[in-house]
């Protein structure tokens, strides 16, 4: 709790930036149609961020810092730029088509699926079944959450 209270104030020193906090990570994002404009607010944003936690103590780990550029972009932003991010359990890329963030809820249901291919004739059918519905269906009611909330979301 007073590390939540001691974090709080970093909103104060985002003014023309958004800030998305978590328990150990911050966010900070911003939109504009001009490359160079956005590129300027965003280092200047981050500068002041990094600037904050030098007074209050901290380290910012920046090989972490990263750009997601929506769409196709020839500019050359300050920050290493990704294709994608991953990001609230989520894999999102510059395309909005999801499909990486599909082959990975892909592959963790079939690394589970054949675990329990491997042990069908060990364990009964009820306990399989419920393995299933504890292991596998959950990934696909996830997946399709998260659709339903940034399809609402737009």
């Amino acid at each position: 709790m007073f590390f939540d209270i001691f974090i709080n104030d970093i909103f104060l020193f985002c003014g023309d930036v958004q800030l998305n906090a978590y328990a150990d990570d911050h966010q900070i994002y911003s939109s504009d149609s001009d490359p160079v404009a956005l590129d300027g607010r965003m280092r200047n944003a981050v500068e002041t961020v990094n600037r904050w936690y030098r007074q209050n103590g901290m380290l910012a780990n920046e090989s972490k810092h990263q750009a997601l550029i929506l769409g196709k972009s020839e500019y050359t932003c300050s920050f290493p730029k990704k294709d994608s991010i991953d990001i609230l359990g989520m894999n999102i890329d510059n395309n909005l088509d999801f499909q990486n963030y599909i082959c990975l809820i892909c592959k963790k249901v079939n690394n589970r699926f054949n675990v329990m291919l491997r042990f069908r004739n060990l364990i009964s059918k009820d306990i399989l079944v419920k393995l299933y519905k504890a292991y596998i269906v959950p990934h696909f009611f996830f997946s399709l959450l998260k659709q339903i909330d940034i399809n609402t979301a737009n």
